[in-house]
């Protein structure tokens, strides 16, 4: 992680690590909103290649980040993004935010969304055409209960894109 610029105070607040049982993958603990991992992601250090834990909470039940809610109420203000790396990428620049896991929000995880009651909640799916869908998404399901920020990532495809090629500051 720390090769795609996410610090390792944010790893460490996310339990980033290894396990031996699956060399050559990164673990990415999802955690429940109380902060009780509920699942695991292994990624691949060399590439895209990832799986889950088997037998775990699904993480269509769970939005990564969401048991940061205290910080993220502090603040008042959320990133909605698709991907554990974005969202961490966002943490490692000051700036709280969730991911959903993929490229839609599901009725339970905008449920979760909207139970951390932040005042705003920033648009930040990936600049394509799943990252406007998911955008779309998200905005109308907290329509009316948060005020809806828009980001523009110009011409980077997504947040930890932006941190890799321009740094913390590039982010805010």
């Amino acid at each position: 992680m720390s090769q795609r610029g996410i610090s390792e105070k944010v790893q460490e607040m996310f339990n980033i690590g290894y396990s031996p049982e699956h060399a050559g993958f990164t673990a990415i603990p999802w955690m429940n909103r109380i902060g009780d991992i509920a699942n695991i992601k292994y990624r691949s250090v060399q590439g895209k290649k990832f799986f889950y834990s088997k037998g775990a909470e699904p993480i269509h039940r769970l939005l990564y980040g969401a048991h940061l809610h205290q910080a993220i109420k502090e603040v008042g203000s959320v990133v909605v993004v698709e991907g554990e790396v974005d969202a961490m990428s966002f943490w490692t620049a000051g700036i709280p935010a969730v991911a959903v896991g993929t490229s839609k929000i599901n009725e339970t995880q905008l449920r979760l969304l909207i139970s951390l009651d932040s005042e705003e909640v920033v648009l930040g799916g990936d600049n394509d055409f799943q990252g406007q869908l998911l955008n779309k998404q998200v905005a109308t399901g907290v329509l009316g209960k948060s005020v809806i920020s828009l980001l523009d990532y110009g011409v980077h495809k997504d947040a930890n894109d932006v941190l890799t090629s321009e740094g913390e500051g590039g982010i805010i």
